[in-house]
């Protein structure tokens, strides 16, 4: 193989792992988020143990990945979704 074949590889190949990596991720947050505000509804429930449920390493984390994919801390949507009952 040469250079230029190498070099199209591995941007091909790089461009497959970037792919399946989202993919994989977009498969994980699609089932991951329900599971998540059904969670965060149960009013039982503290944060930190939702969070060790989900099994998130850190409070920290969980709550950034909600304001990622809620568009607001795991609180404010607590405080959203009680407000609508």
């Amino acid at each position: 193989m040469n250079h230029a074949q190498r070099d199209t590889s591995d941007t091909h190949t790089d461009r497959t792992a970037y792919i399946v990596k989202h993919s994989v991720s977009s498969y994980i947050d699609r089932h991951t988020i329900p599971i998540l505000k059904n969670y965060l509804e149960d009013e039982r429930l503290s944060l930190t143990q939702i969070a060790e449920r989900m099994d998130f390493t850190t409070l920290s984390y969980f709550s950034r990945y909600c304001k990622k994919h809620l568009g607001m801390s795991p609180s404010e949507y607590r405080g959203e979704f009680a407000a609508e009952r």
